[in-house]
């Protein structure tokens, strides 16, 4: 084996920081392996293990110079102690001998991790010289696969004893949830992971140990240091000895908080109204059915109120748009305090709204936050200059049957809106079936 400093002190400094820990990434064609000081490999990437035959994870007993062809374990020896010992980065050159005997020529770049006073590992990309290959140009080729593999700031890398404690884990990891990782290696997952996904986290590990499945991913939010919660795709694999004993585990953790977040925005602009920020009609009738679906299964009622404002379009003629959305937000403001927790309140569009009110126990109950509704809008609203009062028309629907369905409630609420509408405004009806038809009634 060829032993060479490479591109000098600084340079190594700074190699160092690059491919700290990420060489778990099973890169496509590069040999990837981790060793304890021994030699005794901690992990082997798929292209390493496929090379040498081995064709599953079972490396736990194998020697990094037990795969080396025997005219070269001395000067691989000395490169491993040259790097223990020194904490450069050295360029070599070597000859591995697979399970049949063929000997693979490989030219690799070689550093340890030691930081924190962690325990040491020796670190190591390779790559197969062909016939005829210039090694500068393989060397070149493979600071450029440095470059690309192990700056990536997104994948945390991270080696868990069967009891979920880190032996080992990368800055990248560390620095996603804001510990160091001196503090991590001291903790288990369980410590940092969201109480609402931790019974899902040790279901998939329990199937690890179980040796029901070698791998899991699953979607989880970490806390970080500073009470935030982090959003990450975690990916978990089995290590096993010869003997298919499970030794370890492999995570990668990838984070999406910041994809999470776009996509609670994207959801939160699709189901609620952008004037106003009360929930629409997709989100208002989702939310019917499902207390339609709670009621069937526990019994109970439920109400739907639709408000329709009287004279809205003359105060939006008289004082413009700009004065007539002021308008509808102050509205949706108030209806939001005339409602009971739990309720949800909702503006399907123009000067329409509605409120759907959950546990009625009596008709009665929907009425006095019909007229809680009433007075609370009866206060004079400042628009601009101008002050104007507002009146709302409110029809209820109230759920009796077993099959009652989201879009034939608002219908029922629709109408006796409009009935309100018709007996002079400013009142509330209750709509209220018989024998499959509609009548509607004020209380």
């Amino acid at each position: 084996m060829a032993l060479d400093s490479g591109t000098g002190p600084d340079t190594g400094r700074h190699a160092r920081t690059k491919i700290d820990f990420a060489t778990l990434i099973d890169v496509a064609n590069e040999f990837v392996v981790i060793a304890n000081p021994d030699g005794l490999l901690q992990y082997a990437n798929l292209a390493w293990r496929t090379a040498l035959g081995y064709n599953d994870d079972s490396i736990d007993s194998v020697l990094l110079l037990d795969t080396v062809r025997p005219d070269h374990r001395q000067s691989v020896s000395d490169v491993m102690h040259a790097v223990l010992q020194s904490g450069a980065v050295l360029q070599f050159t070597t000859v591995f001998t697979t399970c049949n005997g063929i000997s693979i020529p490989v030219i690799g770049r070689m550093d340890c991790q030691s930081a924190h006073g962690n325990p040491t590992f020796l670190r190591t990309i390779m790559r197969e010289v062909s016939a005829g290959e210039d090694a500068e140009t393989v060397l070149h080729n493979l600071q450029a696969q440095f470059d690309s593999v192990f700056e990536s700031p997104a994948i945390g890398m991270a080696i868990q004893d069967l009891n979920g404690r880190w032996r080992l884990v990368n800055d990248a990891l560390a620095k996603m949830i804001g510990y160091q990782p001196s503090d991590l290696v001291k903790m288990t997952f369980r410590d940092i992971t969201h109480p609402d996904d931790l019974d899902a986290n040790l279901d998939k590990l329990q199937r690890l140990l179980d040796g029901t499945h070698e791998r899991f991913q699953m979607e989880k939010r970490y806390i970080h240091r500073n009470g935030s919660t982090v959003s990450v795709i975690l990916t978990v694999s089995a290590v096993r000895n010869r003997a298919r004993k499970l030794v370890r585990f492999v995570s990668q953790v990838q984070d999406v908080t910041e994809r999470k977040q776009l996509e609670t925005q994207l959801l939160y602009k699709a189901s609620h109204d952008v004037l106003t920020g009360l929930p629409n009609r997709a989100l208002f009738m989702d939310r019917v059915e499902h207390a339609l679906a709670r009621i069937q299964r526990s019994g109970g009622q439920i109400a739907v109120m639709f408000l329709d404002l009287d004279g809205f379009k003359a105060i939006n003629d008289l004082y413009g748009h700009e004065q007539g959305d002021r308008l509808l937000v102050e509205i949706g403001r108030r209806l939001r305090t005339c409602a009971r927790a739990g309720d949800t309140v909702a503006r399907l569009g123009g000067d329409e709204f509605t409120i759907l009110l959950e546990q009625v126990s009596h008709p009665s109950i929907a009425m006095e936050v019909a007229q809680r509704v009433r007075e609370t809008l009866r206060y004079p609203i400042m628009l601009g200059e101008h002050v104007t009062t507002i009146s709302p028309s409110i029809g209820i629907a109230i759920s009796f049957e077993r099959d009652d369905r989201a879009d034939a409630m608002l219908h029922d609420a629709d109408i006796a809106m409009y009935a309100a509408k018709r007996a002079g405004k400013d009142r509330a009806i209750v709509a209220k079936r018989r024998n499959g038809e509609h009548d509607s009634y004020p209380l």
